[in-house]
């Protein structure tokens, strides 16, 4: 299984080029960014198929995996007992089952503070595996998202376009580590109000009527970066 490599885009313009650089430097930008994305969506759609094969091939798995727990009582768990991968057992500090992810023996942490060779028996189904503990993502591409409200949110997309129709002010639920692409159609039209942005590079854009932008937070602080006119 293999996922299609992304060339991320190179740096972008600095204030402190001469106009036409900045022009240049600012329209390759654009276009390796839009590169970028298309192929960002690429291997998000060739991962996805690859969970999917995964998931089917591990269903009949778990289904004869299910089976025999179904057929196995869970028993009181024993300090320091022996117990191989998958063992059912019922925790005498909480009462609650535990599966093991093992084959331990001579342990003598209870399942509900072990975590790494115990956790919670919640049971597993022909759609995956139940996961019961955080997941975090560090980059996770979605397809461009059109924003009809006002809200910056990047839980709806982390590429986002948004159509002025009217003058509207834009509002930041942005959290730290958390980013933006953000396209403005009609913005030099209808003048929207933007959040509280610091402009790194630059000063507040005078926006056009097809802009681009890049905000991120980090520290509380949200960050804004002016690419260019599409």
């Amino acid at each position: 299984m293999t996922v299609s490599t992304v060339n991320v885009p190179g740096l972008p313009p600095n204030r402190n080029q001469a106009q036409p650089d900045f022009d240049t430097t600012a329209y390759t930008y654009l276009s390796d960014l839009n590169t970028a994305l298309t192929e960002f969506n690429t291997a998000v759609g060739e991962f996805n198929t690859d969970v999917e094969t995964v998931n089917t091939a591990s269903a009949d798995a778990v289904a004869a995996k299910n089976t025999a727990i179904a057929a196995t009582n869970a028993t009181e768990w024993v300090s320091e007992g022996s117990y191989s991968e998958f063992d059912v057992v019922w925790s005498p500090v909480d009462h609650l089952p535990y599966v093991a992810k093992t084959t331990h023996s001579g342990v003598a942490t209870d399942p509900s503070s072990d975590s790494t060779n115990w956790q919670p028996f919640t049971g597993l189904s022909s759609e995956g595996f139940v996961m019961t503990g955080p997941i975090t993502v560090l980059n996770f591409i979605e397809t461009v998202h059109t924003l009809i409200g006002t809200a910056l949110d990047p839980a709806n997309g982390t590429v986002q376009v948004k159509t002025f129709s009217g003058t509207e002010t834009l509002t930041d639920s942005i959290a730290n580590g958390e980013n933006i692409a953000l396209r403005l159609v009609n913005g030099a039209t209808h003048s929207p109000t933007l959040p509280s942005i610091t402009w790194v590079g630059q000063g507040a854009p005078d926006l056009t009527d097809d802009d681009w932008l890049v905000l991120w937070k980090t520290g509380g602080v949200l960050y804004g970066r002016y690419v260019g006119a599409a």
